[in-house]
């Protein structure tokens, strides 16, 4: 078990090993029965950024060089010309982030390769480092994105699910509020991390399940839904920002080149060095109703108290079950 724990939480346990005179083995199995007995250690006791660790995926493994979906993964395949399903995914949900919130400071952690796949143990270990972060720093973020999703589909799954929560909640008694894209699957099966929203654990709301909204209002045909779903924002045909390094194989319908005139195109679809570029997605929604509640805690002057935080997530535009079923304007 201590072998596969993140090297901030082995260096938390030798420096408590140390403190009592005993070996780290004895240091876990003292704390755990001193949990279950009296319950006075908590889960970010156990955490560290101690040793210089990394949160996300290192940045300077050749394989995960190779499929960053900004970069190297970010290129069509070599037979079909096809672009990677999620190559730029977070550079644009960056720009959305920014667009609500422009005085905001965006830390982008990398959990997810250019073919949309999070693994697990990534997503844990990073949000793990997080909550140790804003442990030994309160205050250090205050909103947390999460635009990936998964179904429970065994009992491996609902202990994962049972251990993702104990952190996102953990985060949320340190002021952060969690924004979970519902997923895009039409259906109104429960995606999760999304539909932690209705457990008790987050009755206080401090995680938002967030369905994608059309421009007119109306809810994407492809947004998921369902009595787990908490809160609404656009996430359908949304501008936002792109790698300009990202460049598919779809070219412009029309060419027309002319002795007398410039050389004429139709758009490129799949060429993206304007920096810009169009989405659809709950992926979307997520961050666009993060970046609205930043920006209210900008207005506010910044809160420290919960329970603030929490009314002025509620009193948002899109959030809260009232907002959901009436479907109302962006």
């Amino acid at each position: 078990m201590i072998r596969n724990l993140p090297a901030g939480t082995k260096a938390a346990l030798k420096r408590r090993a140390e403190q009592h005179r005993r070996s780290v083995e004895a240091e876990v199995r003292e704390t755990l029965a001193d949990a279950l007995e009296h319950e006075p250690v908590t889960l970010a006791d156990l955490l560290g950024t101690d040793e210089g660790t990394d949160i996300g995926m290192d940045v300077t493994d050749p394989d995960d060089i190779a499929s960053d979906p900004e970069g190297a993964g970010g290129t069509p395949d070599p037979l079909t010309g096809v672009m990677p399903t999620h190559a730029g995914h977070g550079t644009f949900i960056a720009g959305l982030l920014r667009q609500a919130c422009p005085s905001a400071t965006i830390t982008g952690l990398r959990v997810m390769n250019a073919d949309g796949v999070v693994p697990e143990h990534v997503l844990t270990d990073s949000l793990s480092a997080l909550l140790a972060k804003q442990t030994e720093e309160p205050g250090w973020f205050d909103a947390l994105v999460l635009s990936l999703g998964y179904y429970s589909e065994s009992a491996d799954d609902v202990t994962y699910t049972s251990g993702l929560s104990l952190v996102l909640r953990a985060l949320a008694d340190r002021s952060v509020v969690t924004f979970c894209a519902a997923g895009n699957s039409a259906t109104d099966r429960c995606c999760y991390p999304a539909a932690l929203a209705v457990t008790p654990p987050f009755a206080d709301g401090s995680l938002a399940a967030v369905r994608a909204l059309n421009p007119d209002g109306t809810v994407a045909l492809f947004s998921n839904d369902g009595d787990w779903v908490t809160a609404q924002a656009p996430g359908a045909n949304v501008v936002s920002t792109a790698p300009v390094s990202l460049r598919g194989a779809w070219q412009p319908q029309v060419d027309v080149s002319s002795a007398d005139f410039a050389n004429r195109t139709t758009v490129a679809p799949q060429w993206f060095s304007s920096g810009f570029a169009v989405w659809s997605g709950t992926s979307f929604a997520a961050p666009a109703l993060a970046g609205r509640y930043l920006q209210a805690l900008v207005n506010a002057g910044g809160l420290s108290d919960n329970e603030a935080r929490r009314g002025l997530l509620a009193a948002l535009p899109g959030h809260g079950r009232a907002a959901r079923t009436a479907g109302e304007a962006p």
